[in-house]
This record gives structure tokens, C-alpha cells and sequence, in this order.
């Protein structure tokens, strides 16, 4: 027993343990002291923005420090096969290109709805503007997610090129059957967007039916007859 405490493999968990307990340190004092003190600093400033992003990134900061401290542990330890190692390593990488997209939609959102809350006080639009924020911040979203999965598929070695023309058939199979309701949508956007005609306004249309805007929204737009 006692040559057991001598050998590496003891060693190593030793380390192991002292690496998870370091990183579980570290991450506790960004979480409960520097993030705060941070913010104090922050919060002098005129603009809450910095408040915004620092509050965003507190938990992704934390979580990087944590599997950071797993990773160098679980390395640490000499007990793995090449092919283990190598899969430890992939596993890794995967983990830091989700908490990297996980980050960047947190700011992303966050400063989003700080930016669209003041436009939003400022303008007498304030539906409308909340509405195209939304629909903008759903976008963004979806490009982040639809690259960090690209990210994902090259780091584990797999062909896009199949993956991008699979969605690319798909896309134009949805976009096919759901033409009249995207026609709609995107009439709808364009209603809101160039703002041809608001609320209030009288029209008539190519079919003779006329009267007053009530409501314009993604796809429908209210006429009172």
C-alpha cells in the first residue's frame, strides 16, 4: 500500500485534485468578487452597456474556468490510451466552441435589447422597433448557431460540403412549399421597414376594397373597411 502513495498514478490524481480545486478557486472568486467589483467600476460610467456585457459574460467566464480546470486535470492523468487522449482532446474543443457561441449570443442579445430599448424610448414606434429587433436578433442568432455547428462538424473531421448541400435542397424544398406565407412575411417586413403607408392612413386597393390601417404586422396587415 505504501508503494502505491510512491507511484506516478498517485501523483497524477494528486494533481488532479489540486487542478479541479485551483479552478474551482479561481472561478468562485471571478464570480463572487471580481465580476462585482467590476461592475462597481462599470456602473461609474454614463452608459449601462459595459454593465450589460460584463453581467453577460460572468457565467461563460466562469464555465471556461471550470472546463478548463477539468481538461488540464483529466490530461494530467497518464492513464489514458492514445485513442482516449484523442478523444478527450476533440471533446475539449467541442466544449469551447459551444461556451464561445454560447458568449457571443449572450452579449450579442443582451446589447441588442439595451440598444433597442433606448431607440425604443425615444420613438413613438416603439412596437415596431421592439418587433424588428426581434426579428433581427432571431437571425443573428440563427447565423451564430448555424456556424458554431459548421465549427463543431470540422473539428470532429466531418464533410460540410454534404451537410451544406443537404440544406441547401432542404432549404429550397421548405422555401418552395411555404412560398405564399414567406410572400406574405416578407411583404410584411417590407411594410414595416420602408413604411409605405402607417397606421391611420387611407388606401385603396388594386381590388377596389379600400379603407383605414388599423394594425401592420409580419403577415397581415388591418384595413378597416
Amino acid at each position: 500500500m505504501s508503494d502505491w502513495f510512491q507511484t506516478d498514478t498517485f501523483r497524477d490524481i494528486l494533481m488532479s485534485g489540486a487542478i479541479l480545486l485551483v479552478a474551482a478557486i479561481v472561478a468562485a472568486f471571478v464570480r463572487v468578487i471580481l465580476v462585482p467589483l467590476v461592475r462597481r467600476l462599470t456602473a461609474r460610467t454614463d452608459t449601462k452597456l459595459d454593465d450589460i456585457v460584463v453581467l453577460s459574460l460572468r457565467r461563460p467566464l466562469v464555465l471556461a474556468i471550470l472546463l478548463a480546470g477539468l481538461y488540464l486535470a483529466l490530461v494530467q492523468l497518464n492513464i489514458w490510451t492514445v485513442k482516449q487522449l484523442s478523444f478527450i482532446n476533440e471533446a475539449a474543443a467541442v466544449a469551447a466552441i459551444v461556451l464561445l457561441v454560447y458568449a457571443i449570443l449572450r452579449v450579442f442579445n443582451s446589447a441588442a435589447g439595451y440598444f433597442t430599448e433606448v431607440a425604443a424610448e425615444k420613438s413613438s414606434r416603439r412596437r415596431e422597433i421592439t418587433s424588428q429587433s426581434l426579428v433581427g436578433r432571431k437571425i443573428v442568432n440563427i447565423i451564430v448557431l448555424v456556424l458554431g455547428i459548421l465549427m463543431i462538424l470540422t473539428e470532429l473531421d466531418i464533410e460540410i460540403g454534404p451537410v451544406l448541400a443537404g440544406l441547401g435542397l432542404g432549404g429550397l424544398a421548405v422555401a418552395l412549399a411555404l412560398q405564399d406565407t414567406l410572400s406574405n412575411l416578407f411583404a410584411g417586413i417590407y411594410m414595416m421597414v420602408d413604411r409605405p403607408v402607417t397606421v391611420g392612413d387611407f388606401i385603396k386597393l388594386e381590388s377596389g376594397e379600400e379603407g383605414f390601417v388599423e394594425e401592420i404586422g409580419w403577415r397581415n396587415t388591418k384595413v378597416r373597411m
